[in-house]
C-alpha cells in the first residue's frame, strides 16, 4: 500500500485536536478506512503517535491512539500550515514517493525560507 500523505496530516490533526489525557481515539479496522488504517500503523511504526494495536488470529483489529509523541508534535508543527504543506507537496510530486522524514525536510526547508533563516 501506498502512505498517502493528505491522509497523515488529517489523522495528525486529528488526534492533536481528539485526544486528550482521558481520552484515546479507536479506530476498528473494520470500520476504517483502509489508508487511514494502513496511516495509522505506519505512524506508530515511525514514532510519530502512542497508540496500542489489538491482534487477533487473523491480525491487527483496532489501534487505539492514546497521542501523538514528541516527534509526531514536531512533524505536525512543521506541516501544520496549508500554504507550507501545499508547497511541499507541489516541491516533491516529481517523485514517485518520498518519505515521512524527507517530506519533513522539504517542509521545514520551506518555512525557513519564508522566515529568512
Amino acid at each position: 500500500m501506498k502512505l498517502d500523505m493528505d491522509v497523515v496530516r488529517s489523522l495528525l490533526l486529528q488526534i492533536e485536536e481528539d485526544t486528550t489525557l482521558d481520552h484515546a481515539l479507536i479506530f476498528e479496522k473494520s470500520e476504517t478506512n483502509p489508508d487511514t488504517f494502513y496511516a495509522l500503523l505506519k505512524l506508530n511504526e515511525a514514532g510519530y503517535i502512542n497508540s496500542i494495536e489489538t491482534n487477533t488470529w487473523v491480525g491487527i483489529v483496532q489501534i487505539e491512539v492514546k497521542s501523538l509523541t514528541y516527534e509526531g508534535h514536531k512533524f505536525l508543527d512543521t506541516i501544520r500550515d496549508p500554504k507550507i504543506y501545499r508547497e511541499a507537496k507541489k516541491s516533491v510530486k516529481s517523485f514517485a514517493s518520498v518519505s515521512l522524514d524527507i517530506f519533513s525536510k522539504v517542509a521545514v526547508q520551506i518555512l525557513k525560507d519564508q522566515l529568512g533563516i
